[in-house]
């Protein structure tokens, strides 16, 4: 797990003049979580003894080489960082380096990538992001789960409930699913069995009923004079 230090100061910058009490012998930032190496006595900051301890290269000190039997909080080191101030590069607070962690943690102005898309956005504007990301999921009417990117070309092509012509030729169009459900014959008794709450629908089934009787009797008034 990485130590709360490890970024703080891609965010935090402090005078270069610093002096060497206050700061990290191997990667000269500020010594935050400050531990210290017994018994030789060195310090470091939270990071780096991390990845000391990651490399098992924790039993010996970065600074003497000498054994090291455990490494312990500096609290001494720690409450130095009290009197030392830095200034946050995005917002541009001046603030204790002590409070640097709780300050990266909140400000508002501090960029963080999305974790749908990646592209970075302040803290203050994530959320919002979040809220229309094309990379949210979206559920379909059909209750299909997808990207709402992809949400345009799923309508068009293989969403159930996308319209199509009636088969029919009425000039109506009608779901998908309708057309096949009914196997490419006539729709319109299919469709009296499907629990559809959309008034033209409904709208639709009474005209292709109509649509098919006129077919019926017209047929029916041409074979009359054969069966005669």
């Amino acid at each position: 797990m990485d130590s709360p230090s490890k970024h703080v100061f891609d965010h935090i910058q402090f005078n270069d003049d610093l002096g060497n009490q206050f700061l990290c012998a191997v990667c000269r930032n500020p010594v935050l979580d400050a531990e210290m190496a017994t018994p030789c006595g060195h310090s470091f900051c939270g990071f780096c003894v991390e990845q000391f301890k990651a490399n098992n290269t924790a039993t010996t000190c970065q600074m003497c080489r000498r054994p090291v039997s455990a490494f312990c909080r500096n609290l001494f080191a720690n409450s130095m960082l009290a009197t030392v101030e830095g200034e946050c590069r995005w917002c541009q607070a001046r603030l204790p380096l002590d409070t640097a962690k709780t300050h990266v943690t909140q400000c508002d102005q501090i960029e963080k990538p999305c974790d749908l898309c990646s592209q970075l956005f302040k803290r203050m504007e994530i959320q919002q992001h979040q809220q229309e990301c094309e990379y949210r999921e979206i559920v379909c009417e059909c209750g299909t789960r997808l990207k709402k990117k992809e949400e345009a070309n799923h309508n068009s092509t293989t969403c159930a409930f996308k319209e199509e012509p009636c088969p029919l030729n009425c000039g109506e169009r009608v779901k998908s699913f309708i057309i096949k459900m009914a196997d490419g014959k006539a729709h319109a008794n299919i469709v009296r069995g499907v629990n559809l709450a959309e008034g033209s629908m409904a709208k639709h089934t009474i005209s292709v009923d109509a649509y098919s009787m006129r077919n019926i009797t017209a047929k029916m008034e041409i074979l009359e004079p054969e069966l005669c």
